[in-house]
């Protein structure tokens, strides 16, 4: 495994956001020998949010260079068995690891705290309270400005700020619009001895957690559906539903109590008495309800000189249904430090270019992937799953799992530059196999799956691949 550092290029690179992206990315930089700050706007280190799912194209750039990272990676992945049920709390199928391409879960405070460790060893300057409200750039250098007046600079600077970054200002000039989907998601994550002190809770899932075993159990309502991940010290639990205007919220804040979700729960149908007992015993105001919005793709990643370039969710978000999102952002992290590395400081601007081109594609792809999850999860009947059960065992496809983003920018890094500098060929690899790209948006989705013109057989896996 690779440790060693290689020799600084005296480049300077200013990342805005200490989010996944944004972390995996100053990682990678330090590591390709850029000099990195990053700036959050939030006061102190963010450890809110429950779980997220790793899969294996992020987790082989952990293998191939940060060992000890690794072996705290290790340590902190869960190995939950996934079982989906009736909102009724009656067994549908189940009892079997998530598939490969999916990964593995973990709590997002654990990973994000992992990365955080890391760039403390590393001696990575991360500056909170550093609310960035301008982006610009120069001829050879670009900036950002922060609420109390000051600027900082660097050769070049990442957004990595987020669904609400103000880069877009210097990229798209106009923001790209949200859609509102309809549906939000209340998400929470709380101690498990707290919820299992409830003795319909401990009925449930006591047994489980007493062997010593970790599950996710998926209950699937009339166009809704409910996760509840339980765990020896954690538990988390989710419900996607119809959004709401007095609760749901573009923001990871947690600021409703547990009866705001079960006056929702009541309304939309007779669920399992445990999970509703489980939802009660939510400690107050740690409740969040996401509103999930449709966001176009957007092919222009970076500002016209290249100096400022988006990552993660600031040029890209995704449904919680993907299970990709926090993937394609840390792929972001490391693509964009390969393409920077390679080209030096003095083809910064381009190196930026050429990162969006390789990235575009593929991310838009894994968005409709997502959107492809978010419409079958929501077409599920019971009957439907039990007739078919390998259908809901379904994941994020081979094209997703099977990448090495780092070696993909080094190996078509050249030819892409060539295709950006005077217009020759290039085609993107990192797609689903036997997949031309076809630009898409939200307003025509549903239309084409209809028509064939996406096939989704190409975008997903079985639960064995």
């Amino acid at each position: 495994m690779s440790t060693v550092k290689p020799e600084p290029t005296s480049m300077n690179v200013v990342i805005v956001g200490a989010g996944m992206a944004g972390l995996m990315c100053a990682l990678e930089c330090h590591r390709n020998g850029l000099n990195v700050v990053v700036l959050e706007r939030e006061q102190a280190s963010n450890s809110r949010g429950d779980f997220v799912c790793i899969g294996p194209s992020v987790r082989r750039i952990v293998e191939k260079h940060w060992p000890t990272w690794l072996a705290e990676w290790e340590k902190n992945e869960w190995h939950a068995d996934i079982s989906y049920y009736k909102e009724t709390g009656e067994l549908i199928v189940g009892g079997f690891q998530f598939p490969r391409a999916t990964g593995r879960i973990f709590l997002r405070p654990q990973l994000y705290q992992m990365m955080l460790d890391q760039a403390e060893s590393l001696g990575i300057k991360i500056h909170f309270n550093a609310k960035v409200t301008r982006f610009f750039e120069e001829k050879d250098l670009a900036g950002v400005e922060l609420a109390d007046g000051s600027s900082i600079w660097g050769d070049v600077v990442i957004a990595a700020d987020g669904v609400h970054s103000s880069s877009y200002k210097i990229i798209c000039e106009e923001k790209v619009v949200a859609q509102a989907s309809g549906y939000s998601v209340y998400r929470t994550s709380f101690p498990a001895e707290i919820a299992l002190a409830n003795p319909v809770v401990r009925e449930r899932w006591g047994p489980d957690v007493e062997a010593g075993k970790e599950v996710f159990h998926f209950f699937i309502g009339p166009d809704c559906h409910a996760n509840v991940l339980f765990g020896k010290d954690t538990v988390c639990w989710t419900l996607v539903h119809k959004e709401n205007d007095q609760t749901s919220d573009e923001s990871w804040n947690a600021r409703l109590d547990p009866e705001d979700a079960i006056a929702e729960f009541q309304r939309i149908c007779d669920w399992n008495p445990a999970l509703l007992a489980l939802v009660k015993a939510t400690p107050p105001g740690g409740v969040t309800d996401y509103r999930l919005m449709w966001r176009n793709p957007q092919p222009k990643q970076t500002s016209p000189l290249g100096r400022v370039v988006q990552i993660g969710d600031a040029c890209h978000s995704f449904f919680p249904t993907s299970a990709n999102g926090a993937v394609q952002a840390m792929e972001d992290g490391a693509s964009l430090a390969a393409c920077l590395r390679i080209g030096g400081k003095e083809n910064a601007g381009l190196s930026t270019k050429i990162h969006a081109l390789l990235r575009f594609e593929r991310v838009s792809c894994a968005q409709l992937m997502g959107f492809l999850q978010r419409k079958m999860l929501h077409n599920f009947t019971s009957e439907s799953v039990a007739e078919n059960p390998e259908r809901v065992r379904r994941g994020p496809g081979k094209w997703i799992a099977d990448h090495d983003c780092e070696q993909y920018a080094i190996d078509r890094y050249d030819e892409a530059k060539d295709h950006i500098l005077s217009g020759s060929p290039f085609v993107n690899t990192n797609l689903p196999k036997g997949y031309t790209y076809t630009p898409w948006d939200i307003e025509h989705a549903d239309e084409d799956f209809k028509s064939g013109r996406f096939n989704e057989e190409l975008f997903v896996s079985g639960p064995d691949e």
